[in-house]
């Protein structure tokens, strides 16, 4: 619930902060929010916001969520409705935060924890599989060769001949 009306200047100056928004949503949408995240600023409140809190903080709590869900089943749809996002904002907004697709950033973490296991233990592909978020063993072969250019096997070969080297 917001205080008395604002004065005249401050009104100016949150009506320009709304327009700019409404110019870069289209096509900037994280920045756009950024703006929203300024003109809310400006307004007196009489109570906490109860306004959901900006794209950025939703995707890092994502990114903490995919992180301790990494094994499960990550579809667009259960991850969208955990921060309160359509499907395409979503996709759009994290590109533009981060650079990459959200299915190549849970790909490549799957990845990075299937070489950090390779690394320290003798588990089977298949359950590294299974324990780092793919379907099966061939799957976790066809990334593994598409994301790093070998196999899994011979890529922890070549880090137990590199552990043998500094010995």
């Amino acid at each position: 619930m917001l205080h008395a009306p604002l004065p005249l200047s401050s009104q100016t100056a949150l009506i320009a902060v709304l327009v700019q928004a409404h110019r870069l949503l289209p096509d900037d949408p994280v920045r756009a929010e950024t703006f929203l995240d300024a003109a809310l600023e400006m307004m007196p409140r009489n109570e906490p916001s109860r306004i959901a809190p900006p794209v950025k903080t939703r995707l890092q709590r994502l990114t903490d969520f995919i992180d301790e869900h990494i094994a499960e089943p990550l579809s667009l749809n259960r991850l969208a409705d955990l921060i309160g996002l359509s499907r395409s904002q979503l996709t759009r907004c994290f590109k533009a935060q981060y650079g990459v697709s959200l299915q190549a950033y849970i790909r490549g973490r799957r990845i990075s924890l299937v070489q950090s296991r390779l690394r320290q233990d003798r588990s089977s592909l298949a359950q590294l599989a299974l324990d780092c978020g793919f379907s099966d063993q061939s799957h976790l072969s066809r990334v593994f060769r598409h994301i790093v250019g070998m196999s899994p096997g011979r890529w922890r070969l070549g880090q137990e001949a590199r552990v043998l080297d500094k010995t």
